[in-house]
């Protein structure tokens, strides 16, 4: 899960503290793991969706599921959309959250290069 190419952000479900990112996590922030280690989860959103974060952590306590969309905020200010999934888990006698967060916009992008790669192939055949 560490080495993954996905971007994997663990925090704790109680501090709300992110404890452990990987590689892709940093990246998709523009910054290093450790920039990102302690710091509170909202502040990897942008403020308007800070509360929002707060309240859906607070309304239910899910074991897993999609988390949907969030505008998020990376360290040289520039802004970008992810749709999370998340589950929790025990570690270290702590229950925690673990964030697989895919950027939407270049997925979007790719797929519709895709589309349109074999939509062209398939007018000339």
């Amino acid at each position: 899960m560490w080495e993954s190419p996905i971007p994997v952000l663990l925090f704790d479900s109680s501090s709300r503290r992110i404890s452990r990112v990987n590689r892709a996590a940093a990246a998709l922030f523009r910054t290093v793991p450790e920039d990102l280690q302690g710091r509170l989860v909202e502040s990897c959103v942008v403020q308007g969706e800070r509360a929002r974060l707060r309240a859906g952590l607070r309304a239910f306590d899910p074991r897993w599921g999609d988390g949907g969309y969030w505008k998020c905020l990376a360290k040289d200010g520039s802004r970008f959309v992810v749709q999370i999934r998340f589950h929790q888990t025990v570690q270290n006698g702590e229950l925690v959250h673990v964030v697989l967060a895919t950027e939407v916009l270049p997925v979007y992008a790719a797929c519709a290069a895709a589309v349109g790669a074999s939509g062209a192939s398939s007018k000339r055949v």
